[in-house]
């Protein structure tokens, strides 16, 4: 995991303050990072992705529901 990544880069004497991630699941990563006193960088959301992929007819209504679904049943942001 990052934080993991994190700890053994900081054993080995380096300074982290930020990490960048190209997609963020909105797992509870940020705030977890956060603790640790490293500022995550998103580049999109996971949200952001299913969104654009819907808007581009490349998901339909049904697959976009079941994705809603699926996320509220895990209790991840949906928005």
């Amino acid at each position: 995991s990052l934080s993991n990544t994190i700890n053994v880069i900081r054993e080995n004497g380096a300074i982290v303050r930020d990490a960048v991630a190209i997609i963020s699941r909105l797992e509870g990563a940020e705030e977890k990072l956060q603790k640790m006193g490293v500022r995550l960088i998103a580049i999109a959301t996971i949200n952001d992705l299913i969104n654009a992929l819907y808007d581009k007819g490349l998901l339909d209504r049904n697959t976009l529901e079941e994705i809603i679904k699926q996320k509220v049943d895990q209790g991840l942001e949906t928005d």
